[in-house]
């Protein structure tokens, strides 16, 4: 089966590109590579792969080797949406981290602690006792990271029509990509917080600032997940209809 995309499409998409999108707003890739063809066969192929390994937890390469538990009601939704359009790639509930580093890390990043939960301050401290590095140049930071799902759909109308969804419920940044001939959405909150907690050894503020550091990045995760909540509303199939009072 030869792959194409409706003309009406792709003029559509061209049009959107010139007078709607920003650079800084719903736009994050190279026009061409979403040109590309790709059959429904594909398609369809890639996403029963997929979501059978999602629900079967096979082949999941996250540090958790699990998909988080809070966001896969989201990903049950998207992925047996009824317009059968979607299927998740990869996604994050959303969580709360403190990471340390030093100038030569790399990617070698310690963990020194990390939750999808809301984090209680007493044990985030506690998970930092005697791990703080005395090297010089290392540096312990506090972090929350927003929910982010990963969005394959079918083509590109089915993908615009899902950034219309995300931008309608207030997502700032939701982005459009064409991935080894694959469209791609990627819908994430804008709320974050990276706060620097020691540097070369040091803590630099008391265990109080740190623990209202802690509670600012709860409530944050906690808005960012209202959000999504409200995402997993849009994409919900409608309710059925009532009983015809005439009996049909």
């Amino acid at each position: 089966m030869a792959g194409h995309y409706d003309i009406k499409a792709v003029q559509y998409y061209a049009w959107l590109v010139k007078n709607t999108v920003r650079d800084d707003d719903v736009w994050a890739a190279s026009t061409y590579p979403l040109l590309a063809p790709v059959t429904t066969v594909d398609f369809d192929l890639h996403k029963e792969k997929v979501v059978f390994e999602l629900e079967n937890n096979i082949a999941d390469k996250s540090r958790a080797t699990e998909a988080d538990e809070d966001i896969i009601p989201l990903l049950h939704l998207i992925n047996h949406h009824h317009s059968n359009d979607f299927f998740t790639t990869s996604s994050c509930a959303g969580r709360i981290i403190v990471t340390q580093s030093g100038p030569t890390s790399g990617y070698n990043v310690e963990w020194l602690y990390v939750s999808h939960k809301i984090s209680e301050p007493s044990v985030v401290l506690e998970a930092m006792k005697g791990k703080i590095l005395q090297n010089e140049g290392f540096e312990v930071w506090l972090k929350m990271e927003s929910p982010i799902v990963a969005i394959c759909a079918r083509n590109l109308e089915a993908a615009q029509k899902l950034l219309i969804v995300a931008k309608g419920l207030g997502f700032k940044k939701p982005t459009l990509t064409g991935v080894h001939n694959k469209v791609m959405v990627s819908i994430v909150d804008n709320k974050k917080l990276e706060v620097p907690i020691a540097m070369n050894g040091t803590q630099l503020a008391p265990d109080t600032y740190i623990a209202t550091c802690i509670n600012l990045a709860n409530k944050k995760l906690l808005s960012s997940r209202a959000r999504f909540d409200k995402l997993a509303q849009a994409l919900a199939p409608p309710p059925p209809l009532p009983p015809s009072p005439l009996g049909f």
